[in-house]
């Protein structure tokens, strides 16, 4: 298939979802949660790839061993906590489906885990070193610039371990189901396939869309901000997802970003 083709096969498949956004006024957490029917209909029907290589490109049919039954039970005991408080506090379906959704992630995870290599493990940490550095530049230190330039009066910037373990423990599981494996797993993959060239022009592409994909629920910061803050970072992320084939290795750095920003309590609005 031509690659134009697939260019604009992702563009219109991105314009589908913040159409719908829009349209329906979705939370975040519909927003999100409404993108899995969403991606396994364009894997299984536009793509016609396997939803296994969502989450490791190259791998063999995916098989609950015991192995990955223990480390996906682990997985899943925050997103089961989180949808026993959610339960308690009766709070909105959206975020039950969201929990929901992040538990189901929790053996998808850890399948994906089972399957790091030396390799794997070495690109997540070079992933860790380059991608995160700058997300949180954007997430959290330009805030902290703003008010030192502007000298505003700010409490001291502090962090929270228990709140960064929990959202990392929360997100990581997440990200095999929503958001970064649409634009990593799916959309990514169908853009660039092994051996093509421009895959820098590429990653722009995949990393312009996925700022454009938060219009609906950051809908009140600039376009070109969403632009710049997640295309700057979205590059490597899909740069590091093409070299690993492992969604753990984008999937992680990013929820590792977002749950470094919620620790210093910069959560998104």
């Amino acid at each position: 298939m031509a690659r134009g083709r697939r260019l604009l096969e992702v563009g219109a498949f991105v314009a589908v979802y913040v159409g719908l956004g829009e349209a329906l006024d979705m939370n975040p957490n519909v927003y999100l949660v409404a993108g899995i029917p969403l991606v396994a209909a364009f894997q299984l029907l536009v793509a016609r790839r396997p939803l296994r290589a969502l989450w490791v490109r190259d791998a063999p049919a995916f098989v609950l061993t015991p192995r990955v039954a223990l480390v996906g039970a682990l997985l899943a005991v925050v997103p089961v906590v989180m949808l026993v408080i959610d339960a308690t506090k009766d709070a909105p379906v959206a975020l039950y489906l969201w929990d929901l959704a992040a538990l189901a992630g929790a053996f998808v995870a850890a399948w994906a885990l089972t399957q790091f290599t030396e390799r794997t493990l070495r690109l997540l940490g070079l992933c860790l070193v380059t991608a995160v550095p700058i997300g949180l530049f954007w997430l959290v230190g330009v805030e902290l610039l703003d008010d030192a330039f502007f000298h505003r009066a700010a409490d001291e910037p502090s962090f929270d371990l228990l709140v960064f373990g929990q959202y990392l423990f929360l997100y990581f599981p997440s990200v095999f189901v929503m958001e970064e494996v649409v634009f990593r797993g799916a959309l990514d993959s169908h853009v660039q396939h092994e051996g093509e060239r421009h895959g820098l022009l590429t990653a722009i592409y995949i990393s312009v869309l996925w700022g454009l994909w938060h219009i609906p629920v950051r809908g009140h910061e600039p376009i070109v901000a969403l632009v710049v803050v997640m295309g700057t970072t979205g590059i490597l992320l899909s740069i590091f997802w093409r070299r690993s084939g492992n969604l753990g290795v984008s999937g992680g750095a990013h929820a590792f970003m977002d749950s470094v920003r919620n620790g210093f309590g910069n959560f998104p609005a």
